[in-house]
């Protein structure tokens, strides 16, 4: 998951994404690893995240990836999360744009934010997210779908 030194990603950039606020707050970034984003952070996709009917959904990205993470991540080892996967980026640092395609269920397992570039890693393995805030659209369920829970209908 941590782009090596001869990774796509542009320098400055070592693909954490914007999804709130632009000011590139570490604060922000931490909140939604450890609990999702809030309302105000989905204002900017239309009050949801959504991959449009394109298949891309361009994303503003994050000045890099900060140590001040770390706890938030070692905080949520062994839990499912949603994560959002790019097909292409274009830009340096906070000017990159990263086309989403799709989000995927992860499980953090091992991460290590620390040391030079090439010792920094963070290790995940999919695994299946439920959640009552996901609304599900029609298709095929994959391997990797984030699904929401079962709802009754009348």
């Amino acid at each position: 998951m941590y782009p090596g030194g001869d990774s796509s990603v542009p320098s400055g950039n070592r693909g954490t994404i914007d999804s709130g606020p632009s000011g590139n707050s570490t604060a922000d970034l931490s909140r939604q690893i450890r609990h999702g984003p809030n309302e105000a952070d989905l204002v900017h996709f239309g009050g949801k995240t959504q991959i449009p009917s394109s298949g891309l959904m361009p994303v503003n990205g994050d000045t890099g990836l900060s140590a001040g993470i770390k706890d938030d991540l070692d905080a949520i080892i062994g839990q499912p999360r949603a994560i959002a996967v790019y097909r292409s980026v274009a830009g340096p640092g906070n000017n990159a744009t990263f086309q989403i395609c799709k989000f995927v269920g992860i499980r953090a397992l091992y991460v290590k934010l620390t040391g030079s570039p090439s010792q920094k890693m963070a290790i995940i393995q999919p695994a299946p997210v439920f959640s009552g805030t996901i609304t599900s659209t029609p298709g095929a369920m994959q391997s990797n779908s984030i699904m929401s829970p079962l709802k009754r209908i009348h």
